[in-house]
């Protein structure tokens, strides 16, 4: 496990407004907010920002997804993507998550939602991670400087980390296509 996964990463909710809903949605170019987004948690001392929306809901950070579990263990909600990119990382994680809870392999996970959620309900979380394309998925243990959960990197977080890489090296994976060199 590398040294930052051990540690996990904190995040601070950023000033930035987040981009209008359709900008938000859609990869491409325009990456100055999510700059900023950045340069506001470094200035905080944080690993990462977050964009809340404009009705106060965790909405994504520059570029990755969020996801929490609730405080009783039993659901893992992603904020749905109306301001936020749908990932493809995060959508496999979604997959992948659903499979395992539905199969009871995810501890004491039940289900796996798109919902929305406050920044106060996420700092009362059992976990919060990140998830992306870089960062696959990555435990968060601060968020504005108040521990999440145990404030150690959670035990669901770390068993989907490992869940995606066995998936990305996973020859028969349903997302992996043989290519004849």
């Amino acid at each position: 496990t590398p040294p930052e996964v051990e540690r996990g990463w904190t995040l601070a909710t950023s000033g930035v407004a987040i981009k209008p809903p359709f900008f938000a949605t859609v990869k491409s170019t325009n990456y100055l907010p999510n700059a900023l987004c950045v340069m506001d948690a470094e200035a905080a001392g944080s690993d990462q920002g977050v964009f809340i929306d404009a009705d106060g809901f965790v909405a994504e950070g520059p570029n990755m997804n969020i996801a929490v579990l609730t405080a009783d263990g039993k659901k893992l909600l992603v904020p749905p993507f109306e301001n936020a990119l749908a990932g493809l990382t995060v959508q496999r994680v979604i997959q992948l998550a659903s499979a395992a809870a539905a199969a009871g392999a995810l501890g004491p996970v039940e289900a796996v939602e798109l919902a929305k959620f406050t920044r106060e309900e996420a700092l009362g979380a059992a976990e919060v991670m990140v998830v992306g394309s870089g960062t696959l998925v990555m435990p968060v243990t601060r968020w504005d400087g108040r521990p999440i959960g145990a404030g150690a990197p959670g035990p669901v977080a770390l068993r989907l980390r490992e869940m995606v890489l066995d998936d990305m090296r996973t020859p028969s994976s349903d997302r992996h296509v043989a290519i004849p060199y």
